[in-house]
């Protein structure tokens, strides 16, 4: 995060440093994807519960440009660490008030589903198309 605030501090005070056109174009790039993208899953970040549905919200987010570079480069790290989207915490969605009921009834029919893989689910679906309850199975009950 303190690059983040680096990077704005240096935008904004951008008059104050010399700076070339160059550093100054990815400056402005890099602040955009902060305020359009990043800025809203941060401070969702804290909340536990709406982690799983977070995540993948960003994970649309992303992906939806993913010809850019920078927002490629993002979805490719992302996708790294993407542990709130296993079987078992993706059950914390349960309880989330940011999802709605018709996702929540299709998770609870989803844990009699066999289970499946994360990277499975990442090259069978577009990922626009996939939903919290992609990622529930028989064995998300073992959160529970």
């Amino acid at each position: 995060m303190n690059k983040v605030i680096y990077s704005l501090k240096i935008y904004i005070f951008g008059r104050q440093f010399r700076i070339s056109r160059d550093e100054e174009n990815s400056l402005k790039k890099f602040c955009v994807f902060i305020i359009t993208c990043y800025a809203e899953a941060w401070f969702n970040a804290p909340l536990a519960i709406s982690a799983p549905q977070n995540d993948l919200n960003l994970l649309k987010k992303l992906s939806a440009r993913y010809e850019c570079q920078m927002w490629s480069a993002a979805t490719l790290k992302l996708l790294r660490h993407m542990w709130y989207l296993n079987t078992e915490l993706a059950a914390m969605s349960f309880f989330d008030a940011n999802v709605s009921k018709e996702v929540k009834r299709e998770m609870v029919q989803a844990l009699n589903r066999d289970a499946v893989g994360l990277r499975f689910l990442l090259t069978s679906k577009d990922i626009s198309e996939l939903e919290i309850s992609d990622f529930i199975n028989n064995t998300t009950a073992f959160f529970f």
